[in-house]
């Protein structure tokens, strides 16, 4: 074992440590007449603590070292050969970020001197020696066990030959992570009497299997930790610079929360709980400054020039390289380019790489050192259910990085802004009184990236956040709100070391899911159903019973949904226990713990964050309240409708959640606030599901993918009641043959030209009535499956501008025969246009069931581009799709108000119940 004191060498010296075969070596010379030695003794043990040295010079055969942690699904081998007098390590490891090997040794305290060294013989470049610190009076939150960092030093030079890695400064080092952790867990954290208890080796490197070679293990100035006071470490700042990969730990261990930067300032986004942006521009000295002040993240794109040593403090703020957002197929080559001119930047200017992509994610993350995948949008899927199955697809790729990153999109499109600012413009109804950013719907999308495993997120933002207008200001509240959630749950998501899976629940409008961890589970509950991802259900289940798989200790379970700690009702079955929760809110929390850790925090937590989140609660209750009277407004409906006593009981809820809120009864204000949230968000789903029936497509309509724009659906749809519609001619329609379509204007660009093989056919009398079909289809050159969703689109045909007034609404129609897999739901043919975009396009899909084998199409859009309208036929995935009779029509909603309108209460938009023509022969399918 190592010293304490030197009078205790004489009873250790020829005792050497388990640990170590060649014993302990001391800084004094045993050489002395006893006399004078035990004098000396006596003197410096007067003096200050006198410190040890440990040596391993591996000459035993044992192996020291061992799997510690990592995020690349490392295996440890036997190796072939054994050299004696060193220690061979041999391992194999895929894509991830780190890889950690250890070896124990006496704790030693955090003192000036400590430092330590090691032989390493390897081909790979960047093998580091670091040390494990032990914090013991600091306890993690969720797993009540002792805190502990890894501070690393100097890489070896690899190339195969024998060279020295070695750490010193170590006191600098802890004090660095010392002040990360206060940042993490609050002021509070008792980080006094750090120690080290191992020695590590930082190993990841090329995937692959690896063989190392150590030698000569050192450990200078050790002294027990028990010697030294308890007062917190202090000395001059840490170093500026440190590895790539130690930074790039660095920003997983924070929960990154980075935004799309806007010209913000960054000490406003760091109020609102962002802690790094996504800059454009690596060389902003302004934000260089805000950086250095604030402390934020700044993750920017890499200089395109190589700079030179003595440019790179230019780029000393920017914490990590961002490849690019929205990667794909077509930014690869750019983006192998721009890494192989990175390769010479000076070292001072490594950086972990950061990356989102839309397809390709498994050759991105080669790129990258991580790789962040955008959750599907909304206005692209059928529910959250499918996005999840969407998201795990694209991340399989990946599934060998444990720390999955998400990007999350709380805005719908600048498409739907366009169209939702022109129709109220058209309708008298500028400046529209309602924010364009759903509160309600951006928490749920958060929550349900959590649920999918993500511990990172980058909040895609169009906008700037302090611009000041109404909708800039609710969006920063409702991150606020976001980001202070994530500060609640952050223990649970950085200490949770499996996925999260779906637990049993005894309602059909709710989803669960759980997240383990050593002593703690957490628990979400969530309301869902079709189209939960635009408009959620407000179940009115007055108890629903969730079942938590227990094993192990006995657990105390908490709903913490009110902003405090409720014991709940439960009832103990075998492997598990039955939670019962009372008029369960669109979200429910639940935490389960085997100690008073998790509980300590809790209180704590909630504390100082549930007032802000209730309140947060309560204005999202208000946002949907003047929503839902805005829609029934606008629907006309009678006193005597019970949807009007919905908004009444939710307003009485939502007074009385801001007096109990006023008199710091939380509990009770969260559930007044979750009941006036239930009963206005249940009267929205009630009117966006008639607005729905109306179409045959969600899609149709941008005016009714979000409830935000639901009051001009209606009243747009009353205005243009009895009126009609002029046709619009469209070149090339109807379809003759490729040569006139082709002359008419008609336009086909295809990709993935090596894999798939895309063609364009008109065939004569191929149209349900006999008339001709364009056909498109799309098939695999090389016998792989061809990827669902936007990763598969190979082909898109673009139709002639048709030149429409601004202002002007236009009814797009077409008839769709589709041939593709029924078990994809991303595969095949995207019908949108330039006005909606892709995200308000209509996916026509085998996927759906219909027992039509003609499907409609039909896009409603207002013309906000004066260049004209342009349609999109996109193949996604593997399949063969006929178009037929296209046709556009279009009117202005702008009406003479001098003029009688219509009372009929019958929609113009799409009348339920009619048939295109030829449907009758055809089976067509009806809206």
């Amino acid at each position: 074992m190592l010293l304490e004191t030197v009078h205790d060498f004489s009873v250790t010296k020829f005792q050497p440590s388990p640990i170590s075969s060649a014993g302990l070596r001391w800084t004094i010379p045993w050489t002395f007449p006893i006399r004078a030695a035990f004098l000396v003794l006596w003197i410096l043990q007067l003096a200050e603590p006198i410190w040890a040295q440990h040596l391993d010079t591996f000459d035993q055969g044992t192996a020291r070292f061992s799997l510690w942690r990592d995020d690349a699904r490392t295996v440890m081998r036997t190796p072939d050969r054994i050299e004696p007098g060193v220690e061979t390590i041999e391992y194999t490891h895929g894509n991830g970020s780190f890889v950690y090997l250890i070896t124990p040794v006496e704790p030693c305290a955090i003192i000036p001197e400590l430092k330590a060294a090691i032989r390493i013989r390897s081909a790979q470049a960047g093998i580091r020696i670091g040390m494990r610190v032990v914090f013991p009076r600091a306890r993690h939150p969720a797993t009540h066990s002792a805190l502990t960092e890894v501070v690393f030093g100097s890489p070896h030079d690899g190339a195969g030959r024998w060279s020295t890695s070695a750490i010193s400064d170590v006191w600098n080092l802890v004090e660095d992570r010392q002040r990360f952790l206060r940042r993490l867990f609050g002021p509070d954290i008792d980080l006094r009497e750090p120690y080290v208890d191992a020695i590590l080796l930082s190993v990841y490197g090329f995937p692959g299997t690896s063989k190392i070679q150590v030698d000569e293990l050192s450990i200078d100035g050790m002294i027990a930790p028990g010697t030294l006071s308890d007062e917190d470490l202090g000395g001059p700042a840490a170093i500026a610079m440190e590895p790539p990969g130690e930074r790039l730990r660095r920003i997983q261990q924070s929960v990154p929360r980075w935004i799309q930067h806007q010209g913000e300032s960054l000490a406003y986004l760091q109020t609102l709980g962002f802690n790094g942006v996504i800059s454009r521009n690596p060389n902003d000295p302004l934000i260089a400054q805000q950086s250095i002040e604030s402390g934020m993240g700044v993750i920017a794109p890499p200089p395109s020039i190589v700079p030179t040593e003595d440019q790179s403090e230019r780029y000393a703020h920017v914490s990590a390289w961002l490849l690019g957002l929205a990667l794909n197929q077509s930014q690869m080559d750019s983006s192998l380019e721009r890494v192989a001119i990175m390769s010479r930047y000076p070292k001072s200017l490594s950086r972990p790489m950061v990356a989102e992509a839309w397809e390709l994610h498994g050759s991105y993350s080669q790129l990258s050192d991580w790789l962040a995948a955008p959750m599907p949008l909304a206005t692209s899927v059928r529910s959250a259910k499918e996005a999840s199955t969407i998201l795990k697809t694209e991340l399989r790729p990946i599934a060998g990085r444990n720390v999955p990153m998400t990007s999350l999109w709380t805005q719908l499109s600048n498409e739907w802004l366009a169209q939702r600012v022109l129709a109220s413009e058209s309708l008298g109804r500028s400046p529209w009184p309602i924010a364009d950013h759903d509160r309600l719907q951006a928490r749920l999308q958060w929550i349900r990236s959590v649920m999918q495993g993500s511990r990172g997120w980058i909040f895609r933002s169009p906008f700037s956040l302090d611009s000041g207008d109404q909708t800039a200001s609710i969006r920063a509240e409702s991150y606020a709100s976001i980001n202070q959630e994530i500060e609640l749950f952050m223990p649970w998501i950085q200490a949770g070391e499996s996925d999260w899976a779906n637990v049993a629940v005894n309602s059909s409008e709710h989803t669960a899911a759980i997240l383990q961890t050593p002593s703690s589970q957490l628990v979400f509950v969530i309301a869902s159903g079709d189209y939960d991802q635009l408009c959620s259900p407000a179940p009115a289940a007055e108890r629903i019973e969730v079942t938590i798989p227990v094993t192990g200790q006995p657990r105390q379970i908490y709903r913490i949904t009110r902003g405090v700690l409720e014991r709940v009702p439960i009832k103990n079955v075998p492997g598990a226990m039955v939670v019962t929760i009372d008029r369960p809110a669109i979200v429910e929390q639940l935490v389960t713990m085997v100690d008073n850790g998790p509980w300590s925090y809790l209180q704590t937590a909630l504390t100082r964050l549930g007032p802000s989140l209730i309140e947060s609660r309560i204005d999202t209750a208000t946002q949907l309240i003047t929503l839902a009277q805005m829609t029934l407004v606008s629907r006309q409906l009678p006193a005597s409708d019970a949807g009007w006593e919905a908004i009444r009981e939710a307003q009485s809820a939502q007074r009385a959640s801001l007096q109990y809120l006023a008199n710091s009864e939380l509990a009770k204000a969260a559930e007044y606030a979750d009941t006036a949230t239930l009963l206005a968000q249940r009267t929205l789903r009630s009117s966006w599901q008639v607005a729905k029936e109306q179409f045959p497509s969600v899609n149709s309509s941008a005016l009714v993918v979000s409830p935000l724009s639901l009051p001009l659906h209606f009243e747009l749809d009353r205005v243009l009641q009895g009126r009609r519609w002029q046709p619009a001619p469209l070149a090339g329609t109807p379809f003759v043959d490729l040569l006139d379509w082709k002359q008419s204007g008609w336009t086909s660009n295809h990709r993935l030209v090596e894999q798939i093989d895309s063609s364009i056919q008109i065939a004569t009398g191929a149209g349900p009535s006999g008339d001709p079909a364009i056909v498109l289809q799309a098939s695999s050159r090389t016998g792989q499956p061809i990827p669902s969703g936007y990763a598969g689109t190979s082909m898109r045909v673009t139709s002639p501008k048709v030149p429409l007034p601004v202002g002007s609404l236009v009814h797009i129609e077409a008839l769709v025969r589709v041939e593709s897999s029924p078990s994809e739901s991303q595969t095949g043919l995207l019908f949108s246009d330039n006005m909606g975009g892709e995200a308000l396009g209509q996916l026509v899909s085998s996927y759906d069931s219909s027992q039509a084998s003609w499907r409609r199409v039909s896009l409603f859009r207002m013309i906000t581009l004066e260049e004209g309208l342009e349609l999109y036929l996109e193949t996604r995935g593997t399949v063969r799709a006929s178009v037929a009779s296209i046709s556009l029509e279009w009117i202005m909603p702008t009406q003479n108000r001098n003029l009688p309108i219509s009372t009929s209460t019958e929609s113009t938009l799409l009348v339920p119940g009619a048939s295109l023509p030829g449907a009758e022969a055809s089976g067509l399918d009806g809206p």
